[in-house]
């Protein structure tokens, strides 16, 4: 299937003012997705993830101070989100760009019933009562309701977690999306309900192959079943970007191969390693490596100079000492 560019972020950042000092929240975003694309952005709370999937729909807030570009390339058009009318937004979000939030029963409208918010959702095609009605069962299959007929009069009060987030995923597939967002949507359920979420994704996108995914998460080991490519976001920095393979197998920033170790340790009965240190925010700009307060490797230049982006086959990293040559050099 022929790959085409529906997403590209150009020097995106964000911040906002506090005590008459500007705060960056992200800072020199770049990246960009294809129809094809699986990816996984990782980060611990309060490194920009939710900021970053809400400036793609242009759900800003209104003291946020933006500037860069986030181009939507869909149906034979480009247009930057960020300088699109409020009225064309509506048509986008939906239509062009689905979401999935984290808490699934607040996100749907309690005094109408499922197949109602997923009709109100569909796509311009869908024009009779019948065609309608058809594709609100077809798509409650989909999200693996094995009985539509008896989902589509229900109302969110009437559903688990782990249903509520499937109607969620029906209607943010019912407009065709070119891109769909799924913010941590397996944080408000249990186990079991996210794992399922999880693989009907995968499975979606797998079949469908028509739509691009991001997923928000803060776990590194679901990037290793789900994702294409992953993203490692932190403190409004993307310091890792590329393939899973070349990321999870032979990591380029510390703070990826620390994220690593801790998800390793958890798993295999260790002692659960921890990063040390926290994320801390600043109200001035960081001059060196926003990870240098916390990395194990830090050297003089780190705390003085912002690195710069170095590329690899399938992606890059902002470090100025890689992880390699640090192994090289304490051997």
């Amino acid at each position: 299937m022929k790959q085409d560019t529906v997403l590209k972020v150009n020097n995106f950042n964000a911040s906002f003012e506090k005590n008459g000092q500007i705060r960056p929240i992200l800072e020199n975003i770049n990246f960009s997705l294809t129809n094809l694309s699986n990816l996984t952005i990782i980060g611990e709370s309060g490194s920009g993830k939710s900021l970053l999937c809400k400036s793609i729909l242009a759900l800003i807030p209104e003291k946020c101070l933006i500037s860069g570009e986030i181009v939507l390339s869909t149906n034979g058009e480009t247009k930057n989100i960020l300088n699109i009318k409020k009225r064309q937004l509506t048509r986008i979000r939906g239509k062009e760009i689905g979401m999935l939030f984290q808490n699934p029963v607040a996100s749907l409208n309690p005094v109408r019933s499922c197949g109602k918010q997923i009709s109100d959702a569909l796509s311009e095609k869908y024009v009779t009562k019948s065609s309608k009605r058809l594709r609100v069962l077809e798509l409650l299959s989909l999200v693996g309701f094995d009985d539509p007929n008896s989902i589509i009069n229900k109302f969110a009060h009437d559903l688990s977690g782990g249903m509520a987030q499937k109607v969620s995923l029906a209607i943010a597939l019912a407009g065709d999306p070119k891109i769909l967002i799924a913010d941590e949507p397996t944080s408000s359920l249990d186990i079991q309900a996210g794992i399922e979420i999880l693989d009907l994704l995968h499975k979606i996108k797998t079949e469908s192959k028509n739509f691009a995914i991001i997923n928000v998460s803060h776990d590194i080991g679901q990037s290793k079943i789900y994702a294409d490519d992953i993203l490692v976001l932190y403190n409004g920095h993307i310091l890792e970007y590329g393939k899973k393979e070349q990321v999870l197998s032979s990591p380029n920033h510390p703070y990826t191969e620390a994220l690593l170790k801790c998800e390793n340790s958890f798993y295999n009965g260790q002692k659960v390693f921890t990063i040390p240190g926290k994320l801390s925010y600043n109200d001035k700009q960081f001059l060196g490596c926003v990870f240098a307060p916390r990395c194990k490797y830090v050297k003089n230049l780190c705390r003085v100079e912002n690195p710069n982006k170095t590329k690899t086959d399938f992606g890059f990293y902002n470090c100025h000492f890689p992880v390699e040559k640090h192994l090289v050099a304490d051997k």
